[in-house]
């Protein structure tokens, strides 16, 4: 039985060196994947706080929600999600930081 939240994409390998044609492979990608590769590229990227970040996928949307300390953390860890294979797009609306003003004496 096929799950619906799966996308195929096509991978061209070559045969051999010497064969200049190539085969198409089909690889799917499920949510849970996408989810499991995102989640585990946060925790291990310096930039950002990837303990802290929750993430779930449906469809290839990766949404992104929890708190990180500034921008930089919040941009890096939508770089860090955009690069995993199968993610369409990412919705960060709850991934969320403050910006702390110097008080004003």
């Amino acid at each position: 039985m096929k799950n619906n939240n799966e996308e195929k994409t096509s991978i061209p390998v070559k045969k051999t060196q010497s064969d200049n044609e190539a085969i198409v492979v089909e690889s799917v990608v499920s949510d849970s994947w996408i989810t499991d590769k995102v989640k585990s590229s946060l925790v291990y990227t310096k930039q950002v706080p990837g303990l802290s970040i929750k993430v779930s996928t449906h469809d290839g949307v990766v949404t992104l929600s929890g708190r990180v300390d500034n921008q930089a953390e919040h941009t890096s860890a939508i770089k860090t999600a955009k690069n995993i294979k199968g993610v369409k797009s990412i919705i960060t609306k709850d991934l969320i930081f403050e910006i702390v003003k110097a008080p004003v004496h």
